[in-house]
């Protein structure tokens, strides 16, 4: 049974970082058509993007963390699934030695630091490229994502998750998330905030049927 287990949450795992990848790599080269520019100096600055690229200014210094920390793995998990983490991680800091402003590298040793239990440090590097891509919805979403399951820290997933529609109007799964943390989970259960935000979001995206089925849901009270 223990065996089986193993095998089921390597499986998991494997999904996990597959997935990351895929997604990562999808909105890069969807978003961000032309290639990444190339920093040598960990320490970046800010800037906003510009038809992909992210551009340096010199209004604020960003200090990038320290991406080659050890990942920190807990003493229960399959050896296996630890090698498979640790052989990504090292990719990860290759591709991050070469280019210190990769996005995707970045969004996955994010994903890595979440998998293993290291909240914090996720947290870290996401925050990081959400300053050095600001106009990218795929940190703060991922950072709404944490603060709101894993953290439980709502006043920070309602910031992200409002920082991600801020950019991207059109973004449906950032209005989902949101919805979910004034409903499900009841955070600011009294007031407005569910209604105000669909309307919000039909404004910008008239007749979208996923937005309708939640308006449906608050007006018959029913969040699931």
């Amino acid at each position: 049974m223990k065996d089986e287990k193993n095998v089921t949450l390597r499986y998991f795992v494997v999904g996990i970082v597959v997935a990351a990848t895929i997604v990562a790599g999808f909105v890069y080269f969807t978003q961000n058509p032309k290639t990444e520019i190339d920093i040598k100096d960990e320490s970046v600055l800010s800037g906003n993007i510009i038809e992909g690229n992210a551009t340096i200014t010199e209004e604020e210094v960003v200090q990038a963390p320290d991406f080659t920390r050890p990942l920190s793995f807990g003493a229960g998990m399959d050896t296996d699934i630890r090698t498979l983490l640790q052989r990504k991680f090292d990719d990860l800091q290759a591709v991050l030695k070469e280019n210190p402003l990769s996005f995707n590298a970045w969004v996955e040793i994010g994903t890595l630091r979440k998998t293993t239990g290291d909240y914090a440090g996720a947290a870290e590097d996401w925050h990081y490229i959400a300053k050095v891509y600001p106009n990218s919805t795929v940190p703060f979403d991922n950072l709404g994502d944490l603060y709101m399951n894993f953290i439980k820290n709502y006043p920070q997933a309602e910031e992200n998750f409002k920082a991600s529609i801020a950019f991207s109007p059109g973004n449906i799964h950032a209005y989902q998330q949101l919805f979910s943390l004034y409903t499900i989970y009841g955070y600011k259960a009294d007031t407005s905030a569910a209604a105000d935000l669909i309307a919000k979001g039909l404004a910008a995206n008239p007749g979208n049927e996923t937005l309708l089925q939640l308006k449906q849901q608050l007006e018959t009270g029913s969040s699931q």
